[in-house]
């Protein structure tokens, strides 16, 4: 079984990244709220949290072995509880992973079916069944008011107050995660990212938030 790989980025195509390890390039899949992360990594070295599925059908069919890939072993044990519920396979939880893993765990725990249905294919029904199968484990897990931070990377201050606009989430865990992945403490890219976004003039992008935040640090 492998748990854990490291190698180059190649290229990342849609929701699959080709790592270059040694004389091997392996398909790793991964969430689509990690896919603009990986394609600002090509040509960087990366650690990924593997599982191990088998793709097909059960019946005449022969299954193809996949390799996924997450950016913690906090996101993998999620995606494991993800795809425990009943109807949602590798594939299905990988598109519904739209937002940070970190906003997902805090919606079931908190039991906000409403932002659970934000997730593509994850309907009424569905979001009723993940928090009625993950509430308990989820929130046993990651405690009592326990804040994403990426909510304090996607904060602006408005006369004082905190405002949290969720809409930018996906855009900042992917810019949080690049910088920290180039070396910044995870408090100075939420202090850069959270920078960024107060100086955006247009709905910010991964892309755009790191630009900005590069250029901020070497003020």
């Amino acid at each position: 079984m492998i748990s854990r790989v490291s190698g180059m980025i190649e290229s990342v195509d849609g929701g699959c990244v080709s790592l270059r390890v040694g004389p091997l390039c392996l398909a790793v899949m991964v969430p689509a709220c990690d896919i603009a992360r990986w394609t600002l990594q090509v040509g960087h070295d990366a650690t990924f949290f593997t599982s191990f599925t088998l793709d097909g059908q059960t019946h005449g069919t022969s299954l193809e072995p996949r390799l996924l890939g997450f950016t913690s072993e906090v996101d993998r044990q999620l995606f494991r509880d993800f795809t425990s519920v009943n109807g949602i396979g590798p594939k299905r939880a990988l598109r519904a992973f739209s937002l940070p893993p970190t906003r997902i765990a805090e919606a079931i725990a908190a039991g906000d079916a409403a932002t659970l249905r934000t997730l593509p294919e994850v309907g009424r029904k569905l979001a009723d069944s993940i928090i009625l199968e993950l509430r308990e484990r989820i929130a046993k897990r990651i405690g009592p008011g326990a804040a994403s931070p990426l909510r304090a990377a996607t904060t602006s201050r408005v006369k004082g107050i905190t405002i949290v606009d969720p809409a930018h989430e996906e855009a900042a865990s992917a810019a949080v995660s690049v910088l920290m992945q180039i070396g910044e403490s995870r408090a100075a890219a939420n202090d850069l990212v959270e920078r960024a976004l107060g100086t955006a003039a247009e709905p910010p992008t991964a892309d755009s938030l790191v630009t900005s935040a590069l250029r901020l640090r070497g003020a």
